[in-house]
């Protein structure tokens, strides 16, 4: 979704999964899936029948406070980020999502709640979205993804609870007209609660990203311009900084060389790649290789010696000189 072909439909993004099952064995420390992902404690199950192994629940805030705390600080002290963060999750997880959402709805710039437990404590989580919604003092410039899977409505397996909750929830937030709030619900009637997960990642990913895909036409008909154009456009409704990703700068550019023989268009998305990277080296030796293929080894061996000098394993540009 994010490189193929210029198909730019999501960035490049870190994934940290967070493991709240149970080990099995008994070795390890012994997580608590019940208690990490519901927001309050409740003894009555899907269908309202007593449910003593949810003693545990309610751990919920502990379990946002930590990501807030120590894992998102971590994760940016560690690695290259941005502030645009994602925050999805299944059934239990899925309750999780969205109670992270009314409890803290700028911890995160898009939620994805896939088949959620709503039905959790008699639909606690909609009288706190209510209340959210009421009190105007809250920012809510956020995205939020809500999929619902096919259910059984009758007999042993009745979920029409967790259907019921969901589409109120779902209903509530659509209705809602909160500034920069947008929400989306989707069903998937086809399929199950454990298969529904894989097309709700992809269509909740295409929400939180709705507008970063360029349109591919104006990219190679303007080049270096309509890219600049696009993801300035893009940065502002997103509140946060988003160049043009290296990586589909440098497609983009080698395919106006190649296939559509405009070196000169080529030739600035290359450089435009160098000012918005200065740190990259490959943003110089890919720069180097397009002089090389387009006859000027002087320009090229510039560009090789400037990216082995900001990185001595480049290969790339030890390849280039070698030849």
């Amino acid at each position: 979704m994010s490189t193929a072909f210029l198909n730019l439909q999501t960035p490049e993004m870190i994934i940290v999964g967070i493991d709240t099952s149970a080990p099995r064995g008994g070795d390890g420390p012994g997580l608590d899936r019940t208690k990490d992902l519901t927001p309050t404690n409740a003894l009555t199950d899907v269908q309202g029948k007593a449910a003593p192994d949810q003693k545990t629940s309610g751990g919920g805030p502990d379990f946002l406070k930590f990501i807030e705390t120590e894992l998102i600080p971590h994760i940016d002290e560690t690695y290259r980020t941005s502030d645009v963060r994602l925050l999805a999750g299944h059934s239990y997880g899925g309750l999780f999502t969205l109670y992270s959402f009314v409890a803290a709805p700028s911890a995160f710039a898009c939620y994805v709640a896939i088949d959620p437990s709503l039905y959790w404590d008699e639909g606690v989580m909609i009288d706190r979205l209510e209340k959210l919604l009421e009190d105007r003092s809250h920012a809510l410039d956020a995205r939020v993804f809500i999929s619902m899977a096919g259910m059984n409505t009758t007999g042993v397996l009745d979920y029409s609870n967790m259907l019921l909750t969901t589409m109120r929830f779902a209903e509530v937030l659509s209705k809602s007209g909160a500034p920069g709030l947008e929400a989306k619900f989707r069903a998937f009637p086809d399929e199950v609660h454990s298969s529904v997960p894989l097309l709700s990642l992809y269509y909740g990913m295409l929400h939180c990203y709705d507008g970063l895909k360029p349109p591919i036409d104006d990219m190679i008909a303007r080049g270096a311009e309509a890219v600049t154009e696009h993801f300035s456009a893009y940065e502002e409704r997103a509140g946060s900084p988003f160049p043009p990703p290296e990586s589909y700068v440098n497609q983009l550019a080698w395919i106006l060389a190649m296939q559509f023989s405009e070196p000169d268009m080529a030739e600035e998305l290359f450089l435009l790649n160098i000012e918005n990277y200065p740190a990259s080296s490959y943003a110089r030796s890919n720069l180097g290789d397009f002089y090389a293929a387009t006859e000027r080894p002087k320009k090229a061996r510039k560009r090789y010696d400037e990216a082995l000098k900001l990185d001595p394993s480049n290969s790339v540009a030890r390849s280039g000189l070698a030849k």
